[in-house]
């Protein structure tokens, strides 16, 4: 009986001790997790705001890029108007109605339109 007790003893020590290691594994093992977590997490940060930096710079971008688009559309449709109006005023120059084909071309701006329509107006203003 002695023996049963005395294995039993060792037996209790021996687990308590294992136990006890695994408790220090655990601790340590958990420590180091924590401070890969934590570098991991300012990486995800650093990565995050970064991204948020060039969204941004693309918004910018975008926005820029649509008001030169209305820009652009703005030219085209007073340069399509201009083309029409040079239309009628150069079937009027061929008819010999000169006078109402520059009162056609008066009011056109000629820093908004191109050499050729500059030449048209030029022509037609002789």
């Amino acid at each position: 009986m002695k023996e049963k007790v005395k294995f039993l003893w060792i037996y209790t020590g021996i687990l308590f001790s294992f136990a006890l290691i695994l408790i220090i594994f655990a601790y340590l093992t958990q420590n180091n997790m924590y401070k890969e977590t934590n570098e991991i997490s300012k990486g995800y940060q650093s990565n995050i705001e970064m991204l948020t930096k060039e969204n941004e710079n693309l918004h910018s971008q975008i926005n820029e890029l649509k008001k030169n688009e209305e820009k652009l559309n703005r030219e085209k449709t007073y340069l399509s108007e201009v083309d029409s109006i040079l239309k009628n005023a150069l079937e009027n120059y061929d008819s010999n109605n000169k006078k109402e084909a520059k009162e056609l071309v008066k009011d056109i701006d000629k820093t908004k339109t191109n050499d050729l329509q500059n030449y048209i107006i030029d022509k037609i203003n002789e």
